[in-house]
């Protein structure tokens, strides 16, 4: 497990405040991962006249394979996974759990990004693209912000006052993570998994709408998977688990759809997931201490689909 738990990542927590009374998306992950791709596009982008014809899809762009916004933004797979699509937004999250709306000026929010394997390198370029997102704004008014600070995932300022602290820019390893989070479980086989943000889970083909502990475990084991051929590392036992899930005790889940603009689609499109909370008792699951270590580990990498948006966000905790 330690292996398969040797991931590289890096969270960057933004602080940031607006200037001015703003109006905001109650889910800001969308209108923050979108802008922040614009931002890249306006300061890299070689090719604008180009891809401004071809309905802003960089598809045709002879540039392509050495373009820095799609490495940041859409990063390829050292190993495909066939079941993935092409596209995807593996090496990063966004996170916001701030859901108000309404803001005056000097109101600050914060919002999360989680970087894995080589989109840790990328610092500068994520940095600079949200600073050029605050001063262009966000939301359907445009509404203007200042970065704060940003800080490591031990909340050491990376970022203060327009000041770089290299040095408290730390890259660890989703083993450290799980190491130090271990330390707050004890062997209790009674676990609680509360919902931070949608989770959007497709079995058979079809949106689950009500939590299912199976479906959930499977696309943990993907996301593990995944997130491991993007460091060029292949792991097929984790698609091949046959694992002895959980029982559930006690679950609730409830249907969200969460809109979001799309400029690669120009239209506006809807991510369903669901919200919710479930009880498990993990007695009758072999070795349930190797498979806590994966749920904690999902905590930090989220599960399902739509992840770069913050969705499939989940606390694991003890029952009491």
């Amino acid at each position: 497990m330690g292996d398969i738990l040797n991931i590289r990542y890096s969270e960057l927590r933004f602080t940031v405040r607006l200037i001015s009374d703003s109006e905001l998306p109650r889910f800001k992950t969308s209108a923050i991962r979108g802008g922040m791709g614009d931002m890249l596009l306006d300061e890299y982008c070689i090719r604008e006249k180009i891809r401004k014809e071809n309905g802003n899809k960089c598809d045709t762009c002879d540039y392509l394979d050495e373009c820095i916004v799609q490495r940041i933004m859409y990063s390829k797979m050292d190993i495909e996974p066939a079941f993935m699509s092409s596209g995807n937004s593996i090496g990063y999250i966004v996170e916001c759990l701030d859901h108000r709306e309404q803001f005056d000026a000097g109101d600050t929010f914060e919002f999360k990004l989680i970087l894995f394997g080589k989109n840790c390198f990328y610092l500068s370029q994520y940095l600079s693209a949200i600073y050029r997102l605050g001063m262009n704004g966000i939301g359907k008014n445009h509404s203007q912000f200042e970065v704060i600070n940003v800080r490591n995932m031990r909340n050491e300022n990376i970022l203060d006052e327009n000041r770089i602290y290299k040095d408290k820019y730390r890259i660890d390893t989703i083993n450290d993570y799980v190491e130090w989070r271990m330390k707050d479980l004890s062997e209790n086989s009674n676990l609680h998994i509360r919902l931070k943000t949608p989770l959007s889970i497709k079995k058979n083909g079809n949106q689950l709408n009500e939590f299912d502990i199976e479906s959930f475990i499977d696309n943990l084991n993907r996301r593990l998977y995944s997130l491991n051929c993007f460091e060029g590392n292949e792991y097929p036992e984790l698609l091949d688990r046959k694992d002895n899930y959980p029982l559930t005790i006690k679950s609730e889940s409830r249907s969200v759809s969460i809109p979001r603009y799309s400029f690669r689609k120009n239209q506006k499109i809807f991510l369903s997931g669901i919200y919710g909370s479930v009880d498990l008792n993990l007695e009758n699951v072999e070795d349930y201490l190797e498979l806590i270590r994966r749920l904690l580990a999902g905590e930090l990498i989220h599960v399902g689909s739509n992840t770069s948006f913050g969705f499939g966000g989940y606390e694991l905790t003890e029952v009491r």
